[in-house]
């Protein structure tokens, strides 16, 4: 996009013309290299990062970009001539705007319109999350020595939000091609004389979407960029959007392990009961313990440098300096509370992997901690300590993207109980501190942010330890999710090694 900047700033091409040839160009081909569906939506190309697309630039937007700067920069300039050229084609476009001719993109006009929108803001300041008018950091912007420049950061700023926007209007505006089972309607319900649904990533809220940046990528297969984005546009070839789609091959649109149920992406990749019950190992648990084995890697990584690295808990006496002009410096107070893994000299570590990458399923619960029995009674990882008699524990859950909120819920309510006896000392006379951490992982890599900031700041992972984890868990479970997509049509599944993608990671 740099190499056409330059031309879009000196040369007039209409702006009809971009967005109509030279945008229809580069989506064609966008979507070729990407092998996005045609069918699919093509706003995910263009779409930010947080919002699940892979932030490419786009080039009816980045046209319009540079005449605003080009216009700004004639406005503004030092010349009395040339603010007076620019006054006169203001002035020729403001009387356009009233005539038959407003349908045109006017620069001038759009300029006038976002400098307004930039003085409001500065007035009634930022708002976030919907926490009120001036809640949180007013964005900061550069003072160089062109004091326009500034301005003009912040308009492009505004108009860069205003386009966001605007895309995600015209998504939600436009009916989704695609099965009604693995969709969210409009305000939770369908349309019914209109029928139109639309995708569940519009619903996606607190989430760390994959990330489809260009050094990433280029280090991935091509299935992976592939099934990636069809996958958040709900747009593979599954048994039921064949049938939407009239395809020969669509059959009848039911599940194609036989058990009469839409043949859906969600419920092929998190709901199929057939595949859940597959024994010894279901392809649902495969994914599961594969994004596991990742954290538990992590963990012990982490719990080894902790022990290492271990910090005393006494505040050792500090010395104080004086200066020359003779200013007495005291010195900073430390902290006498050490992190929570650096408590410790003899924590232990159980998970439902072990060191091979094999699945353990049978280890009860911890007796020194508490004799807890039945299925499903202990979460999927435990780490405690008998000399500071503190227990913390990490179950994952792996569910469809629009349940990650519901899931977490549902697992904290699970455990409190054992949480609030280890508290009050109901085993053993004992009473523990507890530190539950429940995280979810969605089967197409989206993590729910709050827990998964949460876990890593508990355990005490470091910024770059914290991003290695996270793309692991990510690359696991896009594979898995991926390999059982291509197995859809296999009645039998072989047990599998888990994927470990934790060591093709990179900080």
């Amino acid at each position: 996009m740099s190499k056409v900047s330059c031309d879009f700033y000196i040369h007039d091409f209409p702006p009809s013309f971009v967005s109509k040839e030279l945008q229809s160009i580069q989506t064609k081909y966008l979507k070729k290299w990407s092998e996005l569906e045609v069918r699919a939506d093509p706003s995910v190309l263009y779409r930010p990062r947080e919002d699940s697309g892979m932030g490419l630039k786009e080039v009816a937007i980045e046209h319009k970009k540079q005449r605003l700067i080009r216009r700004h920069q004639l406005a503004t300039s030092r010349d009395p001539q040339v603010r007076e050229i620019h006054g006169r084609f203001a002035a020729f476009q403001d009387r356009k705007k009233t005539n038959a001719l407003r349908h045109q993109w006017l620069e001038c006009v759009e300029m006038d319109e976002l400098l307004a929108e930039v003085k409001t803001g500065k007035i009634k300041g930022t708002s976030s999350d919907g926490a009120g008018v001036g809640y949180g950091v007013r964005r900061k912007w550069s003072r160089p020595q062109d004091k326009h420049k500034g301005e003009r950061e912040a308009m492009l700023h505004v108009f860069g939000e205003i386009a966001k926007e605007n895309r995600l209007v015209k998504v939600m505006s436009k009916p989704l091609e695609g099965e009604q089972v693995s969709t969210v309607p409009l305000h939770g319900k369908p349309d019914e004389k209109r029928g139109n649904y639309f995708c569940g990533w519009l619903t996606w809220r607190n989430v760390v979407s994959l990330d489809l940046r260009w050094n990433r990528i280029l280090q991935k297969q091509d299935s992976y960029l592939r099934f990636a984005l069809n996958a958040v546009q709900d747009s593979l070839p599954t048994p039921s959007r064949l049938k939407h789609w009239q395809q020969d091959s669509a059959g009848d649109g039911l599940c194609p392990l036989g058990c009469r149920v839409t043949g859906s992406l969600l419920h092929i990749l998190c709901q199929c009961q057939k595949a859940i019950k597959e024994e010894p190992q279901s392809r649902i648990t495969w994914r599961h313990d594969s994004i596991l084995l990742a954290i538990y890697k992590s963990v012990k990584d982490r719990i080894k440098e902790a022990m290492e690295s271990r910090v005393e808990t006494e505040v050792e006496d500090s010395i104080g300096f004086k200066s020359n002009l003779g200013k007495f410096t005291a010195p900073r107070a430390q902290s006498s509370q050490a992190p929570l893994l650096e408590s410790a000299d003899d924590w232990k570590v159980q998970f439902d992997v072990n060191d091979e990458g094999v699945s353990v399923k049978e280890r009860p619960f911890p007796s020194e901690i508490a004799v807890v029995s039945g299925p499903g009674s202990r979460p999927d990882g435990v780490i405690w300590s008998m000399q500071t008699k503190t227990v913390i524990w990490i179950e994952l859950t792996s569910p469809w993207e629009e349940n990650l909120t519901k899931k977490h819920f549902e697992k904290m309510d699970k455990y409190n109980k054992l949480a609030i006896d280890l508290r009050e000392g109901k085993h053993h006379g004992v009473k523990w501190t507890v530190v539950p951490l429940c995280v979810e992982v969605g089967a197409r890599g989206a993590i729910n942010e709050q827990p998964w900031n949460w876990m890593c700041k508990r355990l005490g992972f470091s910024k770059c330890s914290k991003r290695r984890l996270t793309q692991g868990v990510q690359d696991a479970a896009v594979a898995c999710s991926y390999y059982i997509f291509l197995c859809r049509f296999l009645r039998t599944w072989e047990p599998q090694a888990l994927v470990d993608t934790l060591e093709r990671s990179e900080c």
